[in-house]
């Protein structure tokens, strides 16, 4: 049977799902999660454009050694927030691009690994609570950032 006919055989509802069966996450605990927060891979999308948004709070960092600062914008001023940003920063330096992007409008977040500006994972925000530091530890170089030769910078 060619895959036309399999189509108007069975319906284009039964073709989807059988495409869908084809494209597996390689384990069970990736499985899990695609579940829990339907988590959709992107290399092609752009992190959300902020400069279009007003900042609540500065950029600055007033602690020494690695953390992880929230930036929280809104749509307009006196608003509720619509987006936070996180950014890591050492030493007081905050990094360009932030690793991870919540929009609590369109209930979505998107991670940057490599803080290219490119989404590595975008995903449906399925539960009001917000962790980055969820993420954080996903980051390649999350080990060894804000340290020299395995001493603080």
């Amino acid at each position: 049977m060619s895959g036309f006919n399999a189509l108007t055989r069975f319906g284009l509802r039964s073709a989807f799902i059988a495409i869908l069966a084809c494209v597996q996450p390689f384990d069970d605990v990736e499985a899990e999660e695609v579940r829990q927060r339907g988590t959709v891979a992107s290399k092609q999308e752009a992190m959300p454009d902020l400069s279009h948004l007003v900042r609540r709070g500065g950029q600055e960092v007033h602690s020494t050694g690695r953390i992880i600062k929230g930036i929280y914008y809104e749509n307009a001023p006196n608003a509720n927030n619509s987006v936070v940003a996180f950014h890591n920063a050492c030493n007081q330096a905050l990094e360009d691009n932030p690793f991870l992007v919540f929009d609590f409008e369109l209930k979505k977040y998107y991670f940057d690994s490599d803080r290219n500006g490119y989404a590595d994972e975008v995903g449906v925000l399925l539960y009001p609570d917000i962790d980055p530091a969820d993420f954080y530890v996903r980051l390649p170089d999350a080990a060894t950032y804000c340290y020299n030769d395995g001493h603080p910078v």
